[in-house]
């Protein structure tokens, strides 16, 4: 279960920096 809650937690901080780096 830990595993799955921390996947997802990576998966939104790479998706966040990808939308910062695409708007800047």
């Amino acid at each position: 279960m830990c595993f799955v809650i921390r996947a997802y937690a990576l998966s939104l901080f790479v998706s966040t920096n990808l939308g910062i780096v695409l708007y800047d």
